[in-house]
């Protein structure tokens, strides 16, 4: 288990935007029979919203509130 919380917040974040590259990898392969093109845009700004989002959740957020 990680203690620190902002090393377990940026290992999260990192899992999940590689997660979601992976998934839309497959999804673009295996299910719609495309090509998989990598954008910044939608590849990487898109899962990192919502990772940031939830690991503050998760992680940095203060358990008493």
């Amino acid at each position: 288990m990680i203690k620190d919380k902002k090393v377990a917040f940026a290992l999260f974040t990192l899992v999940f935007v590689v997660l979601w590259n992976l998934l839309d990898l497959l999804w673009s392969v295996l299910i719609t029979g495309n090509g998989y093109h990598f954008s910044a845009g939608m590849d990487l700004a898109a899962p990192l919203a919502p990772a940031l989002v939830i690991g503050y959740l998760l992680f940095l957020r203060d358990k008493s509130e």
